[in-house]
């Protein structure tokens, strides 16, 4: 979390990606955030951070933030 903030006050776009809880703080912090293959009880609790469940699904992911 303190890394995406720092990095953010020095006018980066930070993109964090995260597959569990201990992730959560830093994914809330970030501009854009994406879960990496996170267990069910996690999706269930942060439906507003998109999914990728392979490498090819993140890559989209990660490809659409930069093209906003």
């Amino acid at each position: 979390r303190k890394v995406a903030a720092a990095l953010q006050n020095l006018n980066y776009k930070v993109i964090a990606i995260g597959d569990s809880y201990n992730d959560i703080t830093m994914l809330k912090e970030a501009a854009k955030a994406i879960l990496f293959r996170p267990p069910d009880n996690v999706k269930a609790e942060f439906p507003q951070f998109p999914i990728a469940t392979n490498y090819e699904e993140m890559k989209r992911e990660i490809q659409k933030i930069i093209n906003q």
